[in-house]
């Protein structure tokens, strides 16, 4: 299995496709392995025919976890660095703002 910050998977929200690299896109030729930024220009979901553009990651920059957390009311930096390194090593599985926060940790 790959590594989360280098093959991390991509959602279309539009349709909730998921580009997972692990599987690639054989049915259009795409070979499992292949990195998302490495699919060609003009690829498209194979659902809604959305744009290589309109994706979104799962995790890391730019993923919706990523923008929920550093918008979190109250967040301080140290916080942000702690939690920025663990959403960018794709390593979220059980994590929960909420949680973190209830548990004292993000005041």
């Amino acid at each position: 299995m790959a590594k989360a910050n280098e093959m991390f998977q991509c959602q279309m929200h539009y349709c909730g496709y998921v580009y997972n690299p692990d599987e690639g896109d054989p049915k259009r030729g795409i070979s499992a392995g292949t990195k998302f930024g490495e699919l060609p220009d003009d690829w498209t979901c194979p659902f809604c025919g959305a744009e290589k553009k309109d994706f979104k990651p799962l995790a890391g920059p730019g993923s919706v976890l990523w923008e929920n957390v550093r918008n979190w009311p109250g967040l301080k930096d140290k916080q942000w660095e702690e939690i920025e390194k663990r959403i960018a090593s794709g390593d979220v599985q059980g994590y929960s703002p909420v949680a973190e926060r209830a548990k004292g940790k993000m005041v």
